[in-house]
């Protein structure tokens, strides 16, 4: 498998100008959109799957039963809040597939370029080990990757008490 090219494409510039433009129509038509501290997240309530049905039932029932909402709920913000969960999450959906699909391909060809930058700089190091002229410099370049582990492999193996 580490030979197994399984992915061998290039985004087209005008197909990536067309993403991007596509990326950016999505942000200026939700110009609202919000973003959020770590700390922020964590304070908020959370609606998935469960929820949705219980908060939909919960302002049918507050539309239909004005006599037991409490003053201080507002019906027609519930709703607003409620009508823009359902239409963002008819935009997630399909988001979050693409993103995974993304992120997946993203895994493969970034696995496929590590290991070929593997088998090039092993290569190079074997060309410098051999005294080809130029080799050393790529290869002192390259290792600022791997620090600390040409001295762990060097250092003495720390003695064991009998």
């Amino acid at each position: 498998m580490p030979n197994d090219n399984l992915i061998s494409v290039a985004v087209d510039p005008t197909a990536m100008d067309a993403i991007q433009q596509a990326i950016t129509t999505i942000k200026t038509q939700l110009p609202f959109l919000l973003k959020l501290s770590p700390d922020e997240k964590r304070i908020y309530a959370r609606m998935g799957d469960k929820s949705l049905p219980f908060v939909d039932k919960a302002l049918g029932y507050a539309e239909t039963n004005p006599h037991l909402v409490p003053p201080y709920l507002q019906v027609v913000e519930f709703k607003k809040d409620m009508e823009l969960v359902k239409s963002l999450t008819k935009i997630q959906q399909p988001l979050k597939s693409l993103m995974e699909a993304i992120d997946d391909t993203m895994i493969v060809a970034g696995n496929e370029s590590y290991s070929a930058a593997l088998v090039f700089y092993n290569s190079a190091k074997r060309a410098a080990d051999a005294g080809v002229q130029g080799t050393q410099s790529i290869v002192n370049d390259l290792k600022q990757r791997f620090p600390g582990r040409t001295i762990a492999r060097t250092a003495p193996k720390p003695e064991t008490e009998v």
